[in-house]
């Protein structure tokens, strides 16, 4: 008896769905021109969702003593869920997940990783380095990285680098090292072109970096200090940095096919003390070239 007393409560309970009378919020969900109205009783979404009632205690009542609300980031089929749940009974709610959650995944969904070699903080760091005077954090700068290039997605030739960065400007080039924790890398906002081969290209901005990470306890930034020797542009290699001062040169990936040695930058990146110090040869288990660019 008890058990059918539930159930027929519940039916009733959601039956309230589609109850039109007396309903006094009304939901716009969607953009244009796949927008769908949704009609509510706010006495339901405040007492059901956390959500819901902080943000109808900000929206006025129209003359009709209507709220409002817009929801224009969340997909229809969403929501529809999402209201579906929020009308469920405590247990079969509890069975499936808390509306907010839903809500919370809905409007800000989760982003997968721009990179497998730096993360968000990384990317911060960068800009602040190549926007001289940047105030900027990464959530509301108005530049953004566009992957152009993984080793292990697009191959770490000489070859796959060209065909995808050849007169490319604005770059961003990153590597994880084999063995350690470093994150080498560059940024050449002039670009390299394989048709001026065995030539430097003159710039005053670019510079090369080691990033903080694991063992790796600061950052180093190190800016060019012979602007007429920043950029080296050789067709049998990848990217090249100075004369000798951050070389990819082919096969990225194999022993000692890429090095540092400071000479047209003005610091240093790899430490002395810990590597070899024949050319500090090494290879990168990954590597990416990014592109700076500004939001549209």
């Amino acid at each position: 008896m008890t058990v059918k007393f539930f159930e027929k409560l519940s039916n009733n309970y959601l039956e309230l769905l589609d109850d039109k009378e007396d309903f006094n919020i009304i939901i716009k969900v969607g953009e244009s021109p796949k927008t769908k109205i949704f009609q509510a009783h706010s006495t339901i979404l405040r007492y059901r969702s956390l959500y819901f009632r902080n943000e109808l205690a900000n929206i006025s009542k129209d003359k009709n003593n209507i709220k409002t609300l817009d929801l224009k980031n969340v997909s229809i089929l969403q929501f529809e869920i999402i209201i579906n749940l929020t009308h469920l009974p405590d247990d079969l709610q509890t069975f499936y997940i808390s509306d907010n959650d839903i809500i919370d995944n809905a409007t800000n969904p989760k982003k997968k990783p721009f990179s497998t070699v730096i993360n968000e903080a990384h990317a911060e760091e960068l800009l602040h380095g190549l926007i001289k005077k940047n105030t900027y954090s990464l959530t509301n700068n108005p530049y953004e990285f566009k992957l152009l290039l993984r080793g292990t997605r697009d191959g770490f030739t000489k070859d796959s680098y060209w065909n995808l960065c050849d007169k490319q400007a604005q770059l961003v080039v990153v590597m994880k090292v084999k063995g350690t924790d470093e994150i080498l890398g560059g940024y050449n906002p002039i670009g390299w072109d394989k048709s001026v081969n065995y030539s430097f290209k003159n710039c005053n901005d670019s510079f090369i970096f080691s990033l903080k990470n694991g063992t790796i306890q600061n950052s180093i930034l190190s800016r060019v200090i012979q602007p007429e020797y920043a950029i080296y542009c050789y067709n049998k290699y990848g990217p090249r940095f100075g004369g000798c001062d951050l070389i990819m040169s082919y096969d990225f990936n194999q022993d000692r096919n890429c090095w540092h040695q400071q000479k047209s930058y003005e610091k240093r990146i790899r430490n002395a003390s810990t590597f070899e110090s024949s050319g500090y040869t090494y290879f990168s288990v990954e590597y990416e070239i990014f592109q700076i660019s500004k939001k549209t």
